[in-house]
């Protein structure tokens, strides 16, 4: 199962990285923001940060657009010492779906596999890490600011796999896109 879902990753990431048409629009984007833990990892790691930076590319004229994302954020914990955190990085694979006029105020969908590694970071004794496939689902909803977009979105992200099951958060971030091209 892994190595199918290994399979389609890359398949998704090639198509992400290749437009469809010579007319195909990419934009670039930046966000930050606020992550919730929940599940086991809620257990212990506290609300935290994320940074995500990425590429999208619009596929044909109907609001369909893929995209790679690449991410990283840290949650400080309680539990077992003060002082102790988690360090998350990792990419995402995505498909996104734009409702209404994508140059105005406009509401999205987006899904996709990627991979995440876990770093927990003791205060005292041995770093431990796993790392395995992730999958992220989200909306969000599109900014105009003058010549650049602007957005808000809220993502769900859970590891899959034996090294990062139960590494869930909620995101909620705001960021920039910037147009390449004309």
């Amino acid at each position: 199962m892994d190595r199918l879902l290994g399979a389609g990753l890359a398949l998704a990431f090639a198509a992400a990285m290749l437009p469809t048409s010579a007319t195909a629009q990419a934009s670039l984007f930046v966000s930050g923001g606020l992550t919730v833990p929940t599940g086991d990892y809620g257990e212990y790691a506290n609300a935290g940060w994320m940074g995500t930076g990425g590429v999208v590319f619009s596929v044909g004229t109907a609001g369909l657009g893929v995209g790679a994302a690449g991410f990283y954020g840290s949650n400080s914990h309680e539990e077992p010492l003060d002082g102790d955190k988690t360090n998350l990085y990792g990419a995402l694979a995505f498909a996104s779906y734009t409702m209404g006029d994508a140059a105005a105020l406009s509401p999205y969908v987006f899904a996709g596999p990627g991979y995440v590694t876990h770093a927990y970071k003791p205060e005292t004794g041995s770093d431990e890490s796993g790392s395995g496939l992730a999958l992220g689902v989200g909306v969000g909803v599109n900014v105009p600011l003058g010549s650049l977009m602007g957005f808000v979105e809220g993502m769900y992200l859970t590891g899959l796999g034996d090294e990062v099951d139960g590494t869930d958060l909620f995101e909620v971030n705001v960021g920039v896109s910037f147009p390449l091209g004309g």
